[in-house]
């Protein structure tokens, strides 16, 4: 099967980035998610480092918009949201069969 036939282009492509940082205690690991598909919504990233914000604690993802270039911090769930938009996308997909 060909990728262009065994792919659904209406869902969003998702990667997962592993990284290290040294602090005062030695090496932390983090990870971080980051979607995009083609229309609509250009990307979702997860924040991925230790929340560690007094005033705005929890999840926290970026969103970035084809018709706005400067990413939107959103306080929320990064998982809730990509489920939300693989659904939207396939209810009202873009790319046919």
């Amino acid at each position: 099967m060909d990728i262009e036939h065994g792919y659904n282009f209406n869902d969003p492509l998702e990667t997962t980035t592993i990284f290290r940082m040294q602090d005062q205690e030695g090496w932390k690991e983090f990870g971080g998610r980051f979607s995009f598909v083609w229309e609509d919504i250009k990307s979702l990233e997860e924040y991925p480092y230790i929340d560690d914000w007094l005033e705005y604690k929890g999840p926290k993802y970026w969103v970035e918009l084809h018709d706005n270039p400067t990413p939107k911090l959103i306080l929320g769930d990064y998982q809730n949201m990509f489920t939300y938009w693989r659904m939207f996308r396939n209810k009202y997909p873009i790319f046919g069969e």
